[in-house]
């Protein structure tokens, strides 16, 4: 059985004074985005952090994530230095998640 971390985390706005701008920039930075200009004629994807790991699958909620456990503490101390609450487990994977995270990988 192959080992995976599930990482939930919370990043309080307010009582941390984070601005919406920079939860914005943080979730971008975490996520990557789909990048316009030109009204729409030029296109790309840039990529976030959870691409460079690779491996990730979301859950629930955005903010619940299943990665591999290499890439798990790059997300993790990321989400830290921005001053998200974060919660990790390192959890057995069954074969068909690890098969997941093996192709997502790539």
């Amino acid at each position: 059985m192959s080992k995976g971390m599930i990482i939930a985390f919370n990043l309080p706005r307010k009582e941390r004074g984070i601005s919406v701008a920079e939860a914005t920039r943080i979730h971008r930075e975490l996520y990557g985005y789909n990048s316009h200009s030109h009204y729409g004629k030029y296109n790309r994807r840039v990529d976030g952090l959870l691409d460079d790991v690779g491996g990730v699958l979301k859950l629930s909620r955005s903010q619940v994530l299943l990665v591999t456990k290499e890439g798990g503490q790059q997300v993790i101390d990321f989400l830290k230095e921005r001053k998200a609450d974060v919660f990790a487990w390192e959890v057995e994977l069954p074969p068909e998640d690890a098969e997941e995270l093996e192709t997502k990988k790539d």
